[in-house]
């Protein structure tokens, strides 16, 4: 590897800015700061007006495939802190070789049983069930290869507060117990708070940092005094409060910034644009602000990170630094709270600044950062281990959906929530069934393709039961088959000409001229009765029924009671509760029951292409999760916050490429009152006045 020398340049060193010289790179590592060039090197030349300083290190990162390292690195975050991710995900980008930025993880972080995200589709993950517990969840954590402990902790005042029930959080005396055991095996911990008195809670449990600033109310100087007291480290994530309070005209102004925009993927340019997140959690933002300045005064250090739950990787962080700025901190602090400062504070003895013998991870820049950090976005280019890294355009292959399924009947995927809150989808592609999962403690809900089923079938439905998630399917022979995920072989038990129904215990199968009414029984599904309904698509919820007739009529019923006509359909019917979706007309129709009448609600965004079938459920949490098949095999995924009337697709993964559901977020950014719009249901008369007339 020949030598590089960046000539005439200022130098941010990590901690100060130093005059105008030359840093020489050899074989990957700084050798000299001053005025020797070595014979025969490549000259960079800063012209005496640009600054070089450290390859940047994000001490919150959230991971998103390998894409979310690769975009990183190309806004010159070298390093990344992950703050909860799958550890085999981890070890495979450690190992991939791409030049993508470097990654630290906390593994699996410490959550109570019950807690959103603690299993995966099919297979348990670890989750501590108290203080007795600590010691087997930190070795577990070492043997994953995990650099650090995080434990997400809450008082209840913020999360539950806003889910409106309470949810399960590791105890205080849990807490305590795991950050002993990390540091008696020599491991720094990090614990998730977004209360004053959960910042209280996490210090008196002896943690090393703080992941997230309070939110709830402004403090007064004594937690402050408290952390530096103690030699805690405190990582604001002031951007994330800013996307979850709404309104920014920086994310705003990304789409037009030249210097960004062509190397966001079309999801980070709709999730700037966004403002759904508004009020999603009670932030206060003068709050947060208020905290970090408090800690400033105090000299407790501070970290920039940018928790990028939803894209914007890379870029956040220098979001993340101008708030810093903001909220008081010099330029030149905030420079080094992302280079040296989490540096010292995680051990990384060979990064984060620019002195001789440390890694040549580096950025330049046009312009003085110390000065105007907001001048980061005139990057001129990044390197890591003195190779200097090609500033990829993302991918045009980005399509807009899940994955696909050719196939008829519903089509759309089978969905279920596991107990723990992640998600399985089961669709047909072809002759085969593909099972899909959707992790709920991977931010920004990414779907991703598990494999085949070892079996045929055009169609079916998938539900949880006691220890296994399991698979009712339709054979192209007009075979009804039961599987469950990884285990054993497919099992016939009647026969079926339409797609089967689950919910709970009941089962319904169109079966010719009658819909054959199932039960499961210790001993497995036995045929219960079969009901005088002729119908080419069902859907179950409870005791209640939604069918699209041979003639394409949707009606409403009752498995003990008869039919009522609400609607018309051209596709089969999802319903959960008070909520009905069915396609027609080539869009997605809502209907919901208030006062034990049906009405239409309106139309889900559209756009993508003619939907032929739909798979609903509600979520622990109590928002919808749906996923819609069109006519030409794409999968689109959609959800819908209990609290909101609006309906938006998710940007997912499938397959380790990048895609995202149907218009959704476009169409919130296009539209942003579509939701208001249906409810008066003029977004879309023609349409309306078309299912009316049915």
């Amino acid at each position: 590897m020949p030598s590089v020398v960046f000539r005439r340049v200022r130098v941010f060193d990590g901690e100060r800015r130093l005059p105008v010289c030359s840093v020489v790179v050899t074989d990957g590592v700084i050798t000299t700061i001053g005025s020797d060039e070595p014979a025969g090197a490549e000259i960079v030349d800063g012209e005496g007006r640009m600054t070089l300083l450290p390859g940047l290190i994000d001490a919150h990162f959230h991971l998103l495939g390998e894409d979310s390292l690769r975009q990183a690195i190309t806004f010159g975050t070298t390093t990344v802190l992950s703050m909860g991710d799958d550890p085999a995900e981890v070890a495979r980008l450690r190992s991939s070789g791409e030049p993508i930025a470097d990654i630290r993880s906390a593994g699996v972080s410490a959550k109570a049983p019950g807690s959103r995200g603690t299993t995966a589709a099919g297979a348990a993950v670890p989750f501590v069930t108290g203080p007795e517990d600590a010691e087997r969840f930190v070795a577990a954590r070492i043997a994953d290869g995990s650099d650090y402990i995080k434990i997400r902790y809450d008082d209840g005042d913020l999360l539950s507060a806003a889910a409106g029930h309470t949810l399960p959080f590791v105890s205080k005396e849990t807490m305590a117990a795991i950050v002993a055991e990390s540091h008696r095996r020599g491991l720094k911990t990090m614990v998730h708070i977004g209360t004053l008195q959960a910042a209280h809670d996490a210090l008196d449990a002896g943690v090393d940092g703080l992941a997230h600033v309070f939110v709830d109310r402004v403090p007064d100087a004594s937690i402050a005094l408290r952390a530096k007291e103690l030699g805690t480290f405190v990582v604001p994530t002031l951007n994330v409060f800013e996307l979850i309070s709404g309104g920014s005209a920086w994310r705003s102004g990304l789409a037009a910034d030249s210097r960004i925009a062509p190397y966001l993927r079309p999801e980070d340019l709709a999730v700037a644009e966004y403002d759904g997140h508004a009020g999603c959690l009670p932030v206060d933002t003068e709050a947060a602000a208020a905290a970090v300045r408090a800690f400033r005064e105090a000299g407790v250090p501070l970290l920039a990170g940018s928790d990028p739950t939803m894209y914007l990787h890379g870029v956040a962080l220098w979001r993340e630094l101008e708030l810093l700025v903001q909220a008081g901190l010099s330029g030149v602090e905030a420079l080094a709270a992302a280079t040296s400062v989490p540096a010292d504070a995680f051990g990384l003895v060979d990064r984060g600044r620019i002195a001789a013998g440390l890694r040549a991870d580096l950025m330049l820049v046009d312009g003085d950062p110390t000065a105007d950090v907001s001048c980061l976005v005139d990057l001129v280019g990044v390197w890591k281990g003195g190779e200097r890294i090609e500033r990829r355009r993302p991918s045009v292959e980005s399509i807009e959906v899940v994955g696909t399924a050719f196939a008829a009947g519903r089509g759309s995927g089978f969905l279920a929530e596991t107990v723990r809150g992640d998600f399985v989808l089961v669709a047909p592609d072809g002759p085969a069934l593909v099972h899909y999962e959707r992790l709920n403690d991977q931010w920004g809900y990414p779907w991703r393709r598990v494999g085949a089923l070892p079996f045929e079938a055009v169609g079916g439905a998938v539900a949880v039961i006691p220890g296994a998630v399991e698979v009712v399917a339709r054979s192209a022979d007009g075979l009804l088959l039961t599987y469950r995920l990884g285990a054993g072989d497919a099992v016939t038990i009647g026969d079926a000409t339409g797609d089967p129904a689950v919910h709970g215990s009941n089962m319904l199968v169109p079966c010719g001229e009658a819909l054959a009414h199932y039960r499961r029984l210790a001993v497995g599904w036995r045929k219960a009765a079969e009901l005088p309904i002729s119908a080419a698509g069902v859907a179950l919820s409870g005791d209640e029924l939604a069918v699209r007739t041979n003639a394409g009529e949707l009606a409403f019923g009752r498995l003990d009671g008869s039919l009522t006509l609400i609607g018309s359909a051209d596709g089969d019917p999802t319903l959960v509760g008070d909520d009905l979706v069915v396609p027609y007309d080539g869009r997605l129709v809502h209907y919901h029951r208030e006062a034990g009448e049906w009405r239409q609600a309106g139309l889900l965004p559209g756009g993508r292409g003619r939907p032929v079938s739909v798979a609903m459920i509600a979520s622990t949490f109590g928002n919808l999760e749906l996923v819609a098949r069109t006519a030409d095999g794409v999968l689109l995924p959609y959800y819908r916050d209990r609290d909101k009337a609006s309906w938006a697709g998710l940007p997912v993964l499938a397959d380790g490429s990048r895609v995202f559901g149907d218009l959704g977020i476009w169409e919130a950014v296009a539209r942003k009152r579509f939701d208001q719009q249906q409810a008066s249901r003029s977004a879309a008369p023609d349409a309306a006045e078309k299912v009316a007339q049915h």
